[in-house]
């Protein structure tokens, strides 16, 4: 009875023992899962294009200005979506042009900020991750002991990377003028429409590339072949 009762103490003892080595890639786990999940951005926008009408094969000239310095990001990303999305040709010079898109951006501007703080929900899906990959790390040292404790340390290590995910989050906005005329000529003032475009982030660098794709993506989404 004492043999056994050491047996099985000792047993524990030694599961522990591993499971404290497992704990580094529990959390690694854990961390990598969490900034997979921060690392998404809120967007919303406001404001509507005309449709514009045009086809496969046509040259776009893009006349973009900007208060800010992404000027070049948005004829850049633009540009990129007319040949994926529209298979449309960009040119430099609006001499030739089929269609001429105007963009007149202004500066990301900050204007709502929240601490966000652990929900109830985000413990304990952070526990229940944690759980299972401690309890899947465990199992490696091949006794139930080492499972049972596995899925204790990590469900305790999934509260902790849940709480760290909590961190400040600011929403940036990026207002623009659009114009798209089809007949090769630039857009005038009354041809140009507000489009406003925004984006929830930790910091503005993050926010102001989501803020450029989301307002590219609303521009080319008004056109139609």
């Amino acid at each position: 009875m004492f043999q056994q009762m050491f047996h099985s103490v000792f047993s524990s003892r030694q599961a522990s023992c591993r499971i404290l080595f497992l704990l580094p890639a529990i959390l690694c786990s854990l961390l990598m899962l969490n900034a997979c999940t921060a690392a998404r951005s809120d967007t919303n926008s406001s404001g509507s294009l005309p449709t514009a009408r045009v086809s496969s094969g046509q040259r776009a000239y893009l006349d973009v200005s900007s208060d800010g310095e992404q000027a070049d990001d948005i004829r850049y990303v633009l540009g990129n979506y007319l040949a994926s999305e529209l298979k449309m040709e960009t040119v430099s010079e609006r001499d030739g042009a089929d269609v001429v898109i105007r963009v007149v951006a202004g500066r990301p501007e900050s204007c709502a900020s929240s601490a966000s703080s652990m929900s109830g929900g985000q413990a304990l899906a952070g526990a229940a991750v944690g759980a299972g990959l401690g309890a899947l790390f465990g199992s490696f040292t091949g006794r139930a002991a080492g499972t049972a404790i596995g899925a204790g340390a990590g469900a305790l290590l999934g509260v902790g990377t849940a709480a760290m995910g909590g961190a400040a989050r600011e929403t940036w906005r990026l207002n623009a003028e659009v114009g798209i005329r089809t007949d090769g000529r630039s857009p005038a003032a009354e041809d140009m429409h507000p489009l406003s475009v925004e984006a929830t982030d930790e910091d503005r660098d993050t926010a102001n590339v989501t803020l450029i794709d989301t307002l590219c993506r609303r521009i080319v989404g008004s056109m139609r072949k």
